[in-house]
């Protein structure tokens, strides 16, 4: 099973046990979209894929844990007022600014216990 580990607020953790919050987003940044997202020869990127995502909240070595399955994943554009993509720069390398989105299923973990 193939995972990605992210960190999320303990609000947001609650959210998804609950089934109230069924997205998990993230920004793409030039400096991490390597975590989220893979390209071809051809310079084209897509979703790297996950099978689920292990979230953490906060850095505390006793945190609560979640195993999320993922069941889709998407790119969203984000745009301006008038429908133009916002442009932003990171260390001299300018991007159009992008979203990743998991879709979220079952919750199959919550700290360490098989639901």
């Amino acid at each position: 099973m193939k995972i990605l580990t992210l960190i999320i607020k303990q609000v947001f953790f609650d959210a998804i046990i609950s089934g109230k919050k069924k997205t998990e987003t993230r920004e793409l940044r030039p400096k991490s979209e390597t975590k989220y997202i893979e390209y071809d020869q051809e310079g084209n990127f897509d979703a790297k894929e996950f099978d689920a995502i292990r979230l953490y909240v906060g850095y505390r070595k006793d945190r609560d844990t979640l195993l999320v399955e993922v069941k889709n994943v998407e790119f969203e554009d984000l745009v301006d007022e008038n429908e133009n993509p916002i442009e932003l720069e990171e260390n001299g390398v300018e991007y159009d600014a992008m979203n990743i989105v998991y879709q979220l299923g079952k919750v199959l973990e919550v700290n360490g216990v098989k639901q």
